[in-house]
């Protein structure tokens, strides 16, 4: 609602219309069938641009201008969404506009588990508990909302000091610190040293900061640990995850 009020900045009409239905259908093509409530929010606004279109629920993408937007509305909104077990779609109308379709599963109401091969979800489903370090508490929530949809168990810390208590107390269920490198106090290198004593974690690190940002905080793990560079989509950051995981299993 918000960005369709940005996107009518001389006004328009804003509709939200709910029904119920029994199949998940997007761009003409029936994508799963079962027993749904639709909500549909729809404008009168400009739309997006067609390129944007399948990037607009990543982490920090916005075409906002600078200080307008933090390109994490709608990557929490569909963090939410998949959470539910949910689907959420955005297409611009042939007249002018944008919809966006919601599918939720029905409460008590079995789904059918068979979707369509242009379907981009994570495959994977797990139980294992990750410790999230990030100090940026709108990033944080959206990492965990993507995290909690792949069936993850998320420990939160939002700075190194709270991470350490943290996994002093758990580290024997934390399968993976998924930690920032640049923080407040502490880096996470530093954090990374400090959490060795309590058992040696498993960790990847995120960081939007440059290689030579990344240099000035020393440190003899820079290079142990893998990395993931900001931005990154939902399905860039659950396959790194499930790539390192599977990586230390292995080993």
């Amino acid at each position: 609602a918000l960005n369709s009020r940005d996107a009518m900045p001389k006004g328009g009409r804003l509709d939200i219309r709910t029904g119920n239905a029994d199949s998940i259908i997007h761009a003409g093509q029936v994508l799963e069938v079962g027993s749904f409530v639709r909500v549909t929010v729809s404008d009168t606004g400009s739309g997006i641009q067609p390129e944007h279109l399948s990037r607009i629920f990543e982490p920090f993408f916005s075409t906002k201008q600078m200080h307008r937007g933090t390109g994490l509305g709608l990557a929490t909104v569909y963090g939410i969404i998949r959470q539910s077990s949910g689907r959420i779609f955005a297409s611009n109308r042939a007249d002018v506009g944008t919809d966006f379709d919601i599918y939720l599963p029905r409460i008590g109401a079995k789904t059918s588990t068979t979707s369509s091969s242009h379907d981009d979800v994570d495959p994977w489903s797990t139980d294992e508990t990750i410790l999230l370090v990030e100090d940026d508490a709108q990033v944080r929530s959206t990492i965990r909302l993507t995290l909690e949809g792949r069936g993850y168990r998320v420990l939160e810390a939002p700075g190194a000091a709270d991470a350490i208590d943290i996994y002093r107390r758990e580290a024997k269920v934390i399968s993976l610190v998924l930690a920032d490198v640049v923080m407040p106090r502490m880096n996470g290198y530093q954090m990374v040293d400090a959490m060795v004593r309590s058992g040696p974690p498993r960790v990847l690190f995120i960081s939007g900061h440059t290689d030579e940002t990344l240099e000035r905080q020393e440190s003899a793990l820079r290079d142990v640990y893998p990395l993931l560079r900001k931005p990154f989509s939902p399905a860039m950051l659950v396959t790194r995850v499930r790539e390192v995981l599977d990586r230390a299993t292995l080993a």
